[in-house]
């Protein structure tokens, strides 16, 4: 599947690895009128051999992982749902359900709740024109000695994209998303969206490092470049 910008998406949690959760769209207050349904949604890649844990990994008897803490990037625990619509839908009302009873913390927390239309373009980004970087926002400080003092902050992921050849009907897409989304507009990135297994360690929510060019090849063609930068 190719990349996608936008979607819905819920977090950072405290849900447990086998925590789920099911999205619905509405179009009306009375919930009359259902035009999506997620389905019952699990935590991406929480499911692994419990071959491959050690026997004391909290998740070892279930075959789950708690890898989705994620507390070596600095941004405390919990991942992050994505979820990626298969069709466009106009909804007035959306309703999330979450279903992880015994949760230990009492409540469910959920840093950030986005919603939005999703573009995925008919083609990849180019295979030389993609990373996936890590900016290091912990702050440094030389002493008088010479000796490096760093307080220690949180690692933020940049995600950097290029279109060679795209068709020309993806020239709207493009401009929408520049100038609705700017610099400061929260979007939703997901590089691989055809492996969910990827999502804990390459999609997040983020803003527009960059804002994207867009320049007309041989018709009817255009190119475009993206950087995306992760919000902490």
């Amino acid at each position: 599947k190719t990349f996608s910008i936008g979607g819905i998406a819920l977090g950072p949690t405290n849900l447990r690895a086998t925590a789920q959760i099911r999205i619905r769209a509405y179009t009306d207050q009375g919930k009359t009128n259902l035009v999506d349904d997620s389905g019952l949604l699990t935590l991406p890649s929480n499911a692994v051999d419990s071959l491959t844990l050690a026997w004391e990994d909290a998740g070892f008897w279930e075959g789950v992982t708690q890898e989705f803490d994620d507390i070596g990037r600095g941004i405390g625990k919990g991942a992050t749902f994505i979820y990626i619509p298969k069709f466009r839908f106009v909804a007035g009302y959306i309703e999330v359900e979450i279903f992880d009873k015994g949760n230990p913390d009492g409540y469910f927390d959920i840093g950030r709740f986005f919603a939005s239309r999703t573009w995925r373009p008919p083609k990849n980004y180019e295979e030389g024109s993609n990373s996936l970087d890590f900016e290091a926002v912990t702050d440094e400080e030389m002493g008088r000695s010479g000796t490096l003092f760093h307080n220690a902050r949180a690692i933020r992921r940049i995600f950097k994209f290029a279109f060679s050849y795209l068709p020309d009907t993806e020239f709207r897409e493009i401009y929408q998303i520049a100038v609705r989304s700017g610099i400061h507009n929260q979007v939703v990135v997901v590089p691989n969206p055809g492996d969910p297994s990827t999502f804990l360690r390459e999609a997040f929510i983020g803003t527009l490092g960059q804002m994207p060019s867009l320049r007309r090849m041989s018709t009817p063609n255009i190119a475009t470049e993206f950087v995306a930068k992760e919000s902490l």
